[in-house]
């Protein structure tokens, strides 16, 4: 599909488009649950070191990239106005601030390394602390490399070329699977292999994203990513189409962290439970995921058409898709369960608690987050990109955090308060979120290029 193409968004062309991003999220879900597994091997201090530690480094991701989502949304409705000038003019500006930004928190994190972590692992025992500290301290320096990866596969995505973005991810992931298993299990690295094979897997990631986008025709040479001169311009709109969205990913991982700190308490059968648990809910969110990964650059063609019906259909479409992907995708480990404990050396205890959530989890996702995941990202791509953050920080602290604490300190359920933190959590989005749909609000706040 080349940048100069007149793309028609209907119902096939959005599933067709869906198809790379589905083994993209696969593979971008898959793998770090085979990590986690490689990981658990060094144990279960390990295992939940380094679960955590990738939750902190999610959430500094996600405040890295913000501009890049920003970025993705406007070259999308570049695409859709057949600009290639708009395009480029875009690639530049995104990548050269958004790994301007990379540099200075990989310094921030070097320098706080230490508070972060017993910040965030409070109540874990030192061992705990110690592997998460050291694991941090290396995988920070990944930074500018996912940043740039970032950039690459929310750019292409916008451009109406999810295959590159696919193959680009795939390959990451595999990379940094495959270097983790060799330092784990031959050099016998333990945590420091864990760390190294995140940072050269990433390497591997920006180095073919470059070469991805340089197809497309796009950017080709490194004078075509980078520049000093900033347009402030495109600079305010991308931060103002894609902060927020990156604040609302940023509060999500952080009430995961919050929760962990009421968890951890309970014990370590809880912890490792919480952490397959975790894992799982996001293998079986994949369907809903997949739809709300693409929504902003579908939107954002439509918008860019300048085609107020498109975007109407171009949405309903989008969430019949992941109603009925994320109902079908919901119950992908349940057959596993056996095998699922057995992997990740849960003992009987969490193996219990584990298994249950998983099974109770299809319930709740096939009424609710479908809707919840896809309809603000599609709101997002034609620039409704303030409120809808706002609805779903409002979902995560008021319905997840706050039902998390009530039935961890009140009513002692341990890890399965989770479940109901999640259930009160989407109830709360997907109403404020139907809302907003059924008012027309999301229409009336479009912003973007002119």
């Amino acid at each position: 599909m080349s940048l100069d193409q007149n793309i028609t968004l209907d119902r096939k062309t959005i599933f067709r488009m869906l198809i790379p991003v589905l083994i993209d999220q696969l593979f971008i879900t898959l793998l770090p649950i085979v990590n986690t597994v490689v990981v658990s091997a060094l144990g279960q201090s390990s295992m939940s070191g380094v679960a955590i530690v990738d939750q902190i480094n999610q959430l500094i991701s996600f405040t890295v990239v913000a501009i890049g989502m920003g970025g993705a949304v406007m070259a999308a409705q570049y695409t859709g106005r057949s600009d290639k000038d708009g395009v480029s003019r875009v690639i530049k500006q995104s990548y050269s601030s958004s790994i301007l930004v990379t540099f200075v928190v990989t310094a921030v994190v070097v320098l706080f390394a230490g508070p972060i972590i017993t910040m965030a692992l409070s109540g874990a025992d030192a061992e705990m602390k110690s592997i998460a500290r050291s694991y941090l301290l290396i995988t920070c320096f990944s930074y500018p490399f996912y940043g740039f990866y970032s950039n690459t596969t929310q750019i292409l995505r916008g451009i109406g070329r999810p295959r590159e973005a696919m193959v680009t991810s795939v390959v990451m992931n595999t990379a940094i699977f495959v270097i983790n298993a060799f330092c784990i299990y031959v050099l016998k690295l333990g945590i420091i292999g864990a760390g190294l094979a995140t940072l050269l897997g990433r390497v591997v990631g920006a180095g073919l994203g470059y070469i991805m986008v340089g197809r497309t025709g796009a950017a080709k040479k490194p004078g075509d990513f980078f520049t000093l001169k900033f347009e402030w311009p495109m600079q305010k709109m991308m931060l103002r189409l894609g902060v927020p969205a990156g604040l609302q990913s940023f509060f999500f991982i952080g009430a995961r962290l919050v929760m962990n700190v009421f968890i951890l308490p309970f014990g370590a059968d809880h912890y490792a439970a919480n952490v397959v648990f975790t894992q799982m809910l996001d293998l079986q969110c994949t369907g809903s995921t997949v739809v709300a990964g693409m929504a902003p650059a579908i939107m954002g063609m439509a918008k860019g058409k300048g085609d107020q019906d498109g975007i109407k259909k171009a949405f309903k479409d989008l969430n019949y898709l992941s109603f009925w992907m994320g109902a079908a995708l919901s119950f992908l480990p349940i057959p596993f369960l056996k095998q699922i404990a057995w992997l990740y050396h849960l003992s009987p205890e969490a193996s219990t608690i584990a298994n249950t959530l998983i099974l109770w989890n299809p319930v709740y996702i096939i009424a609710l987050v479908w809707f919840a995941q896809a309809a603000p990202a599609a709101f997002r791509g034609i620039g409704d990109s303030v409120v809808p953050p706002v609805i779903m920080v409002t979902g995560i602290w008021v319905g997840r955090a706050l039902t998390c604490i009530i039935c961890t300190k009140f009513f002692n359920m341990g890890a399965y308060a989770l479940y109901w933190a999640l259930v009160g959590d989407y109830v709360v989005r997907s109403v404020l979120y139907f809302w907003r749909y059924k008012s027309g609000a999301w229409l009336r706040a479009q912003r973007g290029v002119e």
